[in-house]
């Protein structure tokens, strides 16, 4: 189910504002699980997991359940101002929540979203922000077509030589800024905490969650360089079998924000009334910065909370084009 309700506004001359709302709502989305998930060991209890399954005999069992839901709500605006000489400028800004109590199979992008439950049978507890959920993202984009060269304010009967170097050149940026993703961090339980054995994949297994005692982000002033993000010590991980599911929420930390300017340089150059060529120069990330990926979230690994994979750093291409 989708809605939205919207307001454009002609500011002045070319001058254009929007205001929308927008929201939709997703129930019966699939969810996987082991349906013969085991119940958790007894207080000072060893029961192998075989022996604690529901349904005696039978192993691990996947299910593909309709119990999923989901739902987003933005509020998204957009300006947009034409000027003289060939220049617009275009800003684009949504403010979301998208939440969920399931991701879905091929939506982790390593940042631990799962699809299946810490515990399939306290799915209210899987209530949190999806995966792919972007509080903020701002988007701004100016083009401009340099007024110099043949056809254009300044210089239109210039000659052709000199127009094939100063003339038809068009310069445009996009700058994109968004808030960090979300991060569900996990654990690997021992095998007194196992409540299933499925592979931690899209099959059904369940994604035990550790207690959180501390501040999940550590302050910049205390990170060893850019490459811790987590704090190892606001994780614990549970040490009493009857209480393998830990407290933390689903999707509850947020990974680093994300900046990029991209520039494009083009020109065209007219070889007959009916045939040009153009030639483009694209950078991206033009400033090199980094942008670092989620970190390991892992509780149990020997490297949790640190980066090991970033965004691409700059790149330059350059085209040639030809239209006829």
């Amino acid at each position: 189910q989708n809605w939205f309700f919207s307001i454009q506004r002609e500011l002045f001359r070319n001058t254009v504002f929007d205001i929308a709302y927008v929201g939709n709502r997703s129930n019966k989305l699939i969810l996987f699980a082991d349906y013969n998930q085991a119940r958790p060991n007894n207080p000072g209890e060893n029961t192998p997991l075989a022996a604690r399954r529901p349904i005696q005999g039978f192993g691990a069992i996947t299910i593909t359940c309709p119990c999923g839901w989901a739902n987003y709500h933005a509020l998204q605006l957009r300006f947009e101002r034409r000027y003289g000489a060939g220049l617009s400028f275009l800003n684009s800004f949504t403010w979301a929540k998208a939440l969920d109590n399931v991701g879905q199979a091929l939506e982790d992008q390593g940042n631990g979203n799962r699809s299946s439950p810490q515990n399939f049978y306290d799915l209210r507890n899987e209530k949190g922000p999806s995966g792919y959920d972007q509080r903020l993202n701002n988007t701004t984009a100016v083009v401009w077509d340099v007024p110099v060269g043949r056809g254009r304010r300044l210089g239109s009967s210039m000659h052709s030589a000199l127009d094939g170097v100063a003339g038809g050149w068009q310069i445009s940026g996009i700058h994109t800024a968004t808030s960090g993703e979300p991060l569900n961090v996990l654990y690997s339980p021992a095998a007194g905490f196992q409540v299933s054995d499925i592979t931690d994949d899209w099959r059904g297994a369940s994604s035990l969650r550790p207690n959180l005692v501390g501040q999940a982000v550590m302050p910049e002033s205390q990170r060893r360089g850019t490459r811790f993000w987590l704090d190892p010590a606001a994780f614990a991980i549970p040490t009493d079998v009857s209480r393998p599911f830990g407290n933390l929420g689903r999707n509850s930390i947020r990974g680093p924000s994300f900046f990029q300017p991209d520039l494009n340089v083009q020109k065209s150059f007219r070889i007959t009334e009916r045939a040009a060529v153009q030639f483009r120069s694209e950078f991206f990330n033009l400033l090199n910065r980094t942008n670092f990926r989620a970190p390991v979230v892992n509780r149990s690994a020997s490297n949790f909370g640190q980066f090991t994979t970033t965004y691409q750093p700059r790149q330059i291409q350059f085209a040639l084009k030809l239209t006829f």
